[in-house]
Formats: C-alpha cells, sequence, structure tokens
C-alpha cells in the first residue's frame, strides 16, 4: 500500500526528473552524466520502496483461471494475485481463437501510427463498441492504460492547471502530470477533496482525478459525492476505470453501471 508521504515523495522525483530534463542544464550534461542522473532517480525510488522491477513468468504455466501449474509431486497450484488479467481474457479460447484470425486478416501489427496508416478497421470497430458499452458519445483506443493516461494528461494539462489527486490513483496518472501543478486529497475522501479544492482555488482550470475501483485495495469511489463537489467548485472529474470495466456493474459496465450514476447527470 503506498501511503500520502510515499506517493507525494514519488511525485516530488518525477517532478524533479521532469524539471532537469527540460532545463538547460541537463542539456549541458555528457552522456554518463545523464546516466547518473537515471541511476539516482531509481536509487531515490529505492529510498522510499517505490522501486519498479520486472519478473519474468512463463505464461504456458497459467490456465484460464489464473493458476499457475506447481510441481507434479505434490500437485500444488499457485494463483497469481499480481496479474490485472483478473477475468482470464489472456487465455479465454474464444478471444485466442478471435486474435489468430484478426491475426491473419491484419499482420501481426499496424506497421504504423494511428493517425498515419496505422488506424485499421478492427480499432475503429472496437472504439465503437466501447463508446456504446460505456454510454458515451465516442471513444479512443491505446495500447495500454498507462500510455493513455500519460498521453491525455500531459496534452491537456497545462503549468497554469492543478490536478487534484487521490492519493491512491496510478503511477501512471502521477507521471501524466509532470506538466502541471499537483494537489493530493486522501483516498476516497470528500471532506479532503473539499480541502484540496479550496487549496488550489487559484487555478481557473481544476481537474479532480480518481479511479472507479482503486487498484491497491479494491475499494469503490464514492463517485457521486466526489462530482457533486468538483461540480460546486467548477473543476472537472476524470474516472479511471481500468480495474473496474468487466469487473463490477451491470454486464460488467463498470463503476457508474455499480452506482447507478449515468454520465449524463451532470452535464449542463
Amino acid at each position: 500500500m503506498i501511503n500520502l508521504k510515499k506517493t507525494i515523495s514519488y511525485s516530488k522525483l518525477i517532478d524533479k526528473y521532469h524539471n532537469l530534463r527540460l532545463s538547460e542544464h541537463y542539456s549541458n550534461l555528457n552522456f554518463d552524466e545523464r546516466v547518473q542522473t537515471a541511476n539516482d532517480l531509481m536509487n531515490g525510488l529505492k529510498d522510499i520502496d517505490l522501486y519498479h522491477y520486472r519478473r519474468p513468468l512463463d505464461s504456458t504455466k497459467f490456465k484460464n483461471n489464473g493458476k499457475m501449474n506447481g510441481a507434479k509431486k505434490n500437485n500444488l497450484g499457485v494463483i497469481n494475485l499480481a496479474s490485472n488479467d483478473y477475468l482470464g481474457y489472456t487465455k479465454n479460447e474464444e478471444i485466442l481463437k478471435a486474435s489468430c484470425h484478426a491475426t491473419e486478416k491484419y499482420g501481426s501489427g499496424s506497421g504504423s501510427v494511428p493517425m498515419l496508416s496505422g488506424t485499421l478497421t478492427i480499432h475503429k470497430e472496437l472504439e465503437s463498441a466501447l463508446a456504446d458499452f460505456t454510454n458515451y458519445e465516442a471513444a479512443l483506443s491505446f495500447n495500454s492504460c498507462f500510455s493513455a493516461n500519460y498521453g491525455l494528461l500531459s496534452a491537456f494539462l497545462t503549468t497554469l492547471d492543478v490536478a487534484i489527486l487521490d492519493t491512491y490513483v496510478h503511477a501512471s496518472i502521477i507521471d501524466g502530470c509532470c506538466s502541471t501543478n499537483k494537489v493530493f486529497f486522501k483516498h476516497n475522501d470528500p471532506d479532503s477533496l473539499k480541502c484540496a479544492i479550496k487549496k488550489a482555488s487559484k487555478y481557473k482550470n481544476k481537474l479532480v482525478i480518481i479511479e472507479g475501483v482503486y487498484s491497491m485495495d479494491g475499494d469503490i469511489a464514492k463517485l457521486s459525492e466526489i462530482v457533486t463537489i468538483a461540480k460546486e467548485n467548477g473543476a472537472w472529474v476524470m474516472l479511471d476505470e481500468s480495474h473496474a470495466l468487466g469487473v463490477i456493474g451491470k454486464c460488467g459496465k463498470g463503476t457508474q453501471s455499480q452506482l447507478h450514476f449515468l454520465p449524463e447527470q451532470y452535464t449542463d
């Protein structure tokens, strides 16, 4: 579990790194010094127990139910609780067959970025289906939630705006806010959000960022209360549904469905 102190420490480290990248001082560093800067960043993350490492897995050991085969002698199995593949879709037979069919038709990749020749008909079909499923007017597909969060936030927010963040939001959200101001509020705490918005009152554009289902504890956002507070204070709300879609709500439609909260409820 990431506490408030660690979250803020992480944010300061990332800010320091991004600010350095944009500074004239960084441009004057030689390659050795830039590598040392990266090492310093990693050591800083290690100091607050937030260093990310990679553990290779043999995916063929995993069954559809998320269990990994154990030793044959004692017939034990290991359940993978680190994966986000809650529903076992990566080993679903129907999806695997559809994937093979799509590969035969479209190839192993798009061969280009989306805005050139990298948008395929299947991408548009997926986006249309996602928009219909979530009751929104449109959807845009990315190759990962990390790239979606980073791409959206780094493009949308400027140095004159402010992101008001739940302390438990994903690292991709914090990274995406590298070029804007940040104010944190206690996890899923509407009263703390009120204080955070008041603290951020000097900024014209305020964006409250939460998750529908939090990956840290699996708890659900107090969506109605948070949106009400944000609207009363002229702030927008961004809802990350990475861990909610397909898991909660009617037919897996996510947090808004689970809480009977329709997207149009709070539109003018």
